[in-house]
């Protein structure tokens, strides 16, 4: 019942008969009972609550004055209201790492990361926590033509990817039209070439923009959040001991069994863990 209610109950029984009909006295303790004890849920529906933008201010002033552990509550309770985004994630992820949360600032960075691929702060202080880690994981060597393929499609996030595609996509069509427009020889011959160089390229960046998308909206990635996990070679607990993983390691999940995950390491190792221990990014 809302603070109206109470209002609209007394005027319907002021004006009923029963109000009439009852003593004074118990009318009397009635609207006292009704205007004086209202119940807390009312006063609650009263108060307002803090606006996010308000919220997100007060937790940047609280970092700012170094206090780190509040801050970091007050971004909590935005996640926890469903507010998500990049920035968010980063101050977060600031706090974790100011107060000695080495894997929660990792796994707030790679979320950040998701939602803005191409930030540069972000990037930057994810390669700061990851050297903060104990297991300093070596990645499979690639032949030279794969590496080449990788360093030239991570220059750009999907998004970047996609609008030099459309770009283009433009490119190659205005092309074509002074292709079949011109009449010289020399003319057509030049935006000929130029048109198919397009399409070659328009091709490669929708590709690299697909890549790219299924990388930064993967679900398979995951953070350790154990000082010591033991990784063993089937998923059960009296099972061989394969190797063990720190806290803050980013492992790719393949499999689960119950409560357990089968993952890999970017060395190529594979083993199960408990799915207690990691943090899905």
């Amino acid at each position: 019942m809302t603070f109206f209610n109470y209002f609209d109950f007394l005027r319907k029984f002021i004006f009923s008969n029963d109000f009439l009909n009852t003593p004074k006295l118990l009318i009397s303790a009635l609207i006292i009972f009704c205007t004086l004890l209202i119940p807390a849920s009312l006063l609650c529906e009263v108060q307002q609550k803090t606006p996010p933008d308000v919220q997100f201010k007060n937790a940047e002033a609280l970092y700012v004055k170094g206090k780190y552990k509040e801050a970091a509550k007050l971004y909590e309770e935005l996640i926890i209201q469903g507010i998500e985004s990049a920035e968010l994630f980063f101050n977060l992820g600031n706090c974790y790492y100011k107060t000695g949360g080495i894997a929660s600032a990792i796994v707030c960075f790679e979320r950040a990361k998701r939602l803005s691929p191409d930030d540069e702060d972000t990037d930057f202080n994810l390669k700061i926590a990851n050297l903060r880690t104990v297991d300093k994981i070596e990645p499979l060597p690639k032949l030279f033509i794969w590496e080449w393929f990788d360093s030239i499609r991570n220059t750009s996030s999907s998004g970047g990817w996609s609008r030099m595609g459309i770009i283009f996509t433009w490119l190659f069509f205005a092309s074509l039209l002074v292709f079949f427009l011109s009449w010289r020889p020399g003319i057509k011959k030049l935006f000929f070439t130029i048109s198919v160089i397009a399409i070659i390229i328009t091709i490669s960046c929708y590709v690299f923009a697909e890549q790219k998308h299924s990388e930064e909206m993967a679900t398979d990635k995951a953070i350790v959040f154990s000082a010591n996990a033991y990784i063993k070679s089937s998923p059960d607990p009296a099972s061989t001991d394969l190797f063990i993983l720190h806290e803050g390691t980013k492992v790719q999940i393949l499999d689960n069994v119950g409560q357990w995950r089968k993952i890999r390491l970017a060395n190529g190792a594979v083993g199960w863990i408990p799915v207690e221990v990691l943090e899905v990014i």
